[in-house]
């Protein structure tokens, strides 16, 4: 059976499924992830994002915290009583922009900074790092089964 030529409407489809391909492949390579986009992909998950404050840190935090921001990955607010700080009663988190440099960084940093939130709502007043680092780690590991990844 002889194959006949590409007619041009066949081409138009073709074009535009490969510029469509070239577009997902260009958002994926994007790392940065929005706080809006980190809330949708951890309610999908399960995680309830929605009991905490999900804020950017301020260009006067990150000036404050000096040569310090370019390792901090997000904290929990806390006043200079040692208390969490809220906003409608709800603990606040903020994010640096390391801390939404991806997904994945974006995920664990939650997670890291849920599992101090708990270790202080239990009365702890220091949270151990390596027990809220493996927090993070199990809820990216969740995250990526949602995901299907």
């Amino acid at each position: 059976m002889p194959i006949s030529a590409p007619t041009k409407a066949s081409q138009e489809v073709a074009n535009e499924i490969r510029q469509a391909f070239r577009r997902a492949k260009k958002v994926r390579a994007v790392g940065a992830v929005s706080l809006k986009r980190l809330r949708l992909v951890l309610g999908n998950a399960g995680a309830q994002p929605g009991k905490y404050v999900l804020t950017q840190a301020t260009k006067a935090e990150l000036d404050a915290l000096g040569d310090a921001a370019k390792d901090v990955f997000g904290w929990v607010a806390r006043d200079g009583a040692g208390q969490v700080v809220t906003r409608a009663g709800r603990p606040v988190i903020t994010f640096t922009p390391r801390g939404l440099s991806s997904l994945e960084e974006a995920v664990k940093t939650f997670g890291h900074e849920t599992k101090h939130l708990k270790d202080f709502a239990a009365g702890l007043i220091v949270s151990s790092e390596a027990m809220a680092e493996e927090t993070g780690e199990k809820l990216w590991l969740v995250v990526q089964r949602s995901l299907g990844r």
